[in-house]
């Protein structure tokens, strides 16, 4: 950016897809002068917009999805199962990046409480990344290893959510989490930390819970059956569906070109 800035390039857009950083002075010193440089700014969401640009205009583009590869199928859902042997169990699944803002450690905990309720629960983790062994550990130290499922990275993962009977995503914090748009799409009740931004909850299927609430209060949500719900229609309609989100992007794009003719970036 600043490079493009130095020869004026005459449209410049900075993109925020964060809502935090553990670098904060870095982040404190660098933004000031970063706010200078870009003449227009997306966002992934409010939360992520209003952390990079404080009061500076932003405008917010939806991460799109093809929401119709993550519309339920029942024999996909039987079909997956049985691949991962889960046939009898009451799934508990999860998918993100094995790092401190997914928190799976604390998904782990939770479960932990949730096996002593419920004999027929199964944790289900996706994905991989530096904290994977230290989430393992934690397994074996809590003698959970059989009921648990680590499936590493998967290309399946719209499939994967068929399995699964409830969605949990306790992040630290998120610029979205893109991956609770999937979860809904699928049909599956999701559960979420109270640092998911709000723009997420684009159908019931989603519900809300502090971190620092009780841990039986997370494991009896959890545990809360309710009935697959098809909201695909809200979702379609929503920016989420990547026909809208690119439609949207593709009209910005127009617009700050021909803005680039008038000086007006």
């Amino acid at each position: 950016m600043y490079a493009a800035s130095t020869i004026q390039i005459p449209v410049r857009i900075a993109h925020s897809h964060a809502s935090f950083s553990k670098h904060h002075l870095v982040h404190k010193l660098l933004k000031k002068k970063f706010n200078t440089m870009y003449t227009a700014a997306l966002a992934c969401s409010e939360a992520a917009g209003k952390w990079m640009f404080d009061n500076n205009c932003f405008e917010i583009i939806s991460n799109g999805i093809d929401i119709e590869k993550y519309r339920f199928s029942e024999s996909t859902r039987e079909e997956y199962r049985k691949k991962l042997k889960l046939e009898d169990k009451y799934v508990i699944g999860h998918v993100g990046y094995f790092a401190d803002p997914k928190n799976q450690k604390f998904l782990v905990e939770v479960f932990n409480e949730i096996i002593n309720i419920e004999e027929k629960a199964f944790l289900l983790l996706v994905g991989d990344g530096p904290q994977r062994k230290e989430v393992v550990n934690t397994i074996k130290n809590l003698g959970i290893t059989e009921k648990v499922l680590l499936t590493g990275d998967r290309n399946d993962v719209a499939n994967i959510l068929q399995a699964m009977d409830v969605f949990v995503f306790p992040s630290l914090y998120e610029g979205l989490g893109l991956v609770t748009i999937e979860s809904q799409a699928a049909g599956l009740k999701t559960i979420c930390s109270e640092n998911i931004p709000s723009e997420v909850k684009i159908t019931d299927l989603v519900e809300f819970l502090p971190l620092d609430a009780d841990i039986n209060i997370w494991a009896n949500r959890i545990l809360r059956k309710t009935k697959r719900k098809d909201e695909m229609e809200k979702i379609k309609s929503s920016e989420y569906n990547i026909k809208n989100s690119a439609k949207k992007l593709e009209l910005f794009y127009e617009n700050m070109y021909m803005k680039s003719f008038t000086g007006e970036t």
